[in-house]
Formats: C-alpha cells, structure tokens, sequence
C-alpha cells in the first residue's frame, strides 16, 4: 500500500529554460513583503512552486508534516490547518494580482480544491495583456455552454419534425375481460 506521504512523480509544466525565470520570480514576490511578515505562508508558497516544477505531486498530509511540522499521527480529516492556510494563500496571491501584482511577468494560481499551482507566464514583448496559460473565463464557458444547448435543441426539434406524421388510427374492437355480460360491448 503507497504511503500518504509518497511523492507521485508527473512531469513539470515548464522546460528547462522556464524553471529559472519562475525561481527568480518566486524569489522576487517572496522578497517583495506580499506575505507581511508571514513566514509560514512563504513557506508554504515556496514548497508548493518547488514540488510543481520537480513535477512532483503533493498530499495534504505531507503539506502538514513538512510546512507545518506536524507530526507522523496528523490526521488531515481532522486537523483542517493545511486547508485553511491554502485559502488564505490563496485569497492573499488573488488579491495581491488584482492590485499591485498585476503586471507581473508570472502569475502564481492556486486553484480550488487543488494544492498544484498553475504558473501563468505574460509576454514580455506585451506586458499589458493577459498572460498566456491553460485559464478559461466563466464567461467564456457561459458563452459555449448556451452554444452547446442551442445547437443540442435543434438537433432535438429537426429530429421531432423529421418524423413522419400519423394520417390513420386503427382501433380495435373492445373485449369483455370482466365476465358480466351486462359489460358486453354494443355494437
């Protein structure tokens, strides 16, 4: 049986020339007082990154041990410490990128229910535009998904037309199953 805690290997999301930039990066936002003297979650930011790009999936279990030095008993459906401090890393990288983090040449996300980030990398040559990476909007989504009901009625109306249509009804004669003759039918 694997271990909680045994690291599952993947492969990284960046190429070897990538991996530095991110690094540097990481370094630069970690630096740069994002966290407001919180050395866990730089910690815990810092630990996720490097598992990401040695491609190396993580647990919440091993998050605990290793982050939060808890011990080999941590029960993780218990203890809610590494899903809690996730959030607030979480809601702290979103708003530090919606405000002064916004035209940072990297992007660190946190998806939901995730402990994976995924590393959003901007054009240098366009430093407005929004970085390029594998995120959807959920306008985008709407957008697609009424498509997909539009063109799914259709295909459900032309099908309905396309049958053909009844020109006669056959009905047979009715038959006693009661045993009353007063139930026979007349003619």
């Amino acid at each position: 049986m694997k271990s909680p805690r045994t690291e599952v290997r993947r492969e990284s999301p960046f190429g070897d020339s990538e991996i530095p930039q991110v690094r540097a990066y990481l370094d630069h936002l970690l630096a740069s007082g994002v966290f407001g003297g919180s050395a866990r979650k730089a910690q815990l930011l810092r630990y996720l990154v490097e598992h990401a790009l040695a491609g190396q999936e993580v647990t919440e279990y091993a998050i605990g041990l290793d982050v939060f030095e808890k011990p080999p008993s941590f029960d993780p459906r218990i203890d809610s410490v590494v899903r809690a401090e996730v959030s607030r890393l979480r809601q702290r990288l979103k708003e530090y990128y919606a405000s002064s983090g916004s035209a940072d040449p990297v992007m660190i996300d946190l998806r939901q229910r995730s402990y994976i980030p995924a590393f959003l990398l901007r054009d240098p040559d366009r430093p407005g535009e929004h970085p390029s990476g594998r995120r959807i909007s959920w306008r985008a989504l709407l957008a697609a998904a009424l498509v997909l009901a539009a063109l799914a009625g259709l295909v459900w109306w032309q099908r309905i037309a396309a049958r053909p249509s009844i020109e006669s009804l056959v009905v047979l004669p009715f038959a006693n199953l009661s045993g009353n003759p007063a139930n026979e039918p007349t003619a």
